[in-house]
């Protein structure tokens, strides 16, 4: 799965990000299918394989539309609410196919999830589009006046004749912060996949809890949380720091580490104090893995989106895959305490890596010694742009074989006042 998201992410950004999701889901559903058909282990084995390939297919078209379809300030809400499908799904689906297994069979409890999948790819090739431009609108950015559209010659040189090579070395390989965000990546899901796999077992083992159908209660807040930490993330981003998201990681990580020593801190008789530390645990946890993926969406050129997240989700998973071995040695060697301490300890080079980063997503403050302001009764505002200097053209094109006619509008300097937003008063009189 994690190799399957770098690869899926490098060809989402050269092909379609529609194309890829469509299919990866599609294709995940008919393995399902077949999962349904099978009794040889070998089969079992063979198609939990080309599972993991095909739903590697889906993070990376997703983050490429995400960053297509809306604006820097309202991009971390709804990169959050479609984060939140982890925790939609899980919760949902094992309701659908218990009720299937009990009713039909355990075939069916594939079965049919499985015929779900192929219909949402079939819905989402019909209704999904790569970006604002495929459609003829413009930019999301430029609709949100968030920033003026580019020219041609205000692109990248020669931006669409990198090859795949050349885009993943020019924007991804080669800029600092996306290793950093991916080596804190990396921790994250440590952390994540430490609480997950081990919070139940040291219920039972180190606090005596009851049973396991108790310890089950008691880390059954950890989905809540996630879900809700999430949304809140990527509206905090968005609202309170318009648009910055490594303060959000480092606030929240700090908040892992605290609910994780309360985790550790409260008696096992108080039964919802550690309900709520569990919760808690999954609220500060689920924000900076859903973060760091976005913040690294953001700082990469929009060719290359997709090849940063499965380049980060690679090392994600990584992270996660590897966490047993090394906890199980340290729980069985060495105690909860130092588990504990490792947790802290990963958590914390996670927000000593990204601090660095802290400035990421400031706009630096204009320099007023520079501007040059025209005297009022030299200049007066050009009439034809608003004084913004550039106009909206409407522009047709070669059609696809999807459209008759393929026209878009394009903000093209203005010529009455070659792009400059003012006009001398004799000739604005004129």
């Amino acid at each position: 799965y994690g190799f399957s998201k770098l690869i899926a992410g490098v060809l989402t950004d050269r092909f379609s990000a529609r194309v890829f999701m469509a299919v990866g889901i599609a294709l995940t559903g008919v393995i399902n299918i077949l999962f349904g058909f099978q009794k040889a282990l070998w089969a079992f084995c063979i198609l939990w394989f080309l599972n993991g390939i095909f739903q590697g297919f889906g993070a990376p078209p997703c983050a490429k539309l995400l960053t297509n379809w809306y604006s820097k300030t309202e991009r971390g809400t709804w990169w959050g609410f479609w984060n939140t499908s982890h925790n939609t799904g899980g919760f949902l689906i094992p309701l659908l196919s218990g009720y299937c297994v009990r009713a039909f069979g355990w075939q069916y409890g594939m079965i049919v999830p499985g015929f779900i999948g192929i219909a949402m790819g079939a819905f989402l090739y019909d209704r999904i589009r790569d970006s604002p431009e495929s459609v003829g609108l413009p930019p999301v950015d430029v609709y949100r006046g968030e920033e003026l559209a580019t020219t041609d010659e205000g692109k990248p040189p020669d931006e669409k004749k990198l090859s795949v090579r050349e885009t993943l070395f020019k924007y991804v390989l080669s800029e600092p912060n996306v290793w950093l965000l991916a080596v804190s990546y990396f921790f994250v899901y440590f952390v994540r996949q430490g609480i997950s796999s081990w919070s139940h077992i040291y219920l039972l083992d180190a606090k005596g809890v009851a049973n396991a159908q108790e310890a089950a209660f008691r880390v059954s807040g950890m989905e809540v949380g996630g879900l809700l930490g999430s949304l809140c993330s990527g509206w905090t981003s968005d609202r309170v720091l318009r648009g910055r998201r490594i303060p959000v990681i480092i606030f929240w990580l700090i908040g892992v580490i605290v609910c994780v020593a309360a985790l550790r801190a409260v008696p096992v008789s108080w039964r919802y104090a550690n309900w709520l530390a569990v919760f808690g645990i999954g609220f500060f946890i689920y924000g900076p893995q859903m973060l760091v993926g976005l913040q690294g969406a953001e700082i990469v050129h929009k060719s290359a989106v997709s090849s940063t997240i499965g380049l980060l989700g690679w090392i994600a998973y990584l992270g996660a895959s590897i966490a047993g071995y090394p906890l199980t040695t340290i729980v069985t060697q060495y105690g909860w305490n130092a588990y504990f301490i490792s947790l802290f300890g990963f958590a914390g080079t996670a927000i000593l890596l990204l601090l660095p980063m802290w400035r990421v997503g400031m706009k630096a403050r204009p320099d007023t010694t520079k501007v040059v302001v025209p005297e009022i009764d030299r200049f007066l505002e050009c009439a034809n742009c608003g004084g913004t200097g550039i106009v909206l053209d409407f522009e047709c094109g070669p059609a696809t074989p999807a459209q008759q006619l393929s026209c878009k509008f394009i903000n093209v300097p203005c010529k009455r006042c070659n792009g400059e937003g003012f006009l001398p008063r004799s000739s604005a009189l004129a």
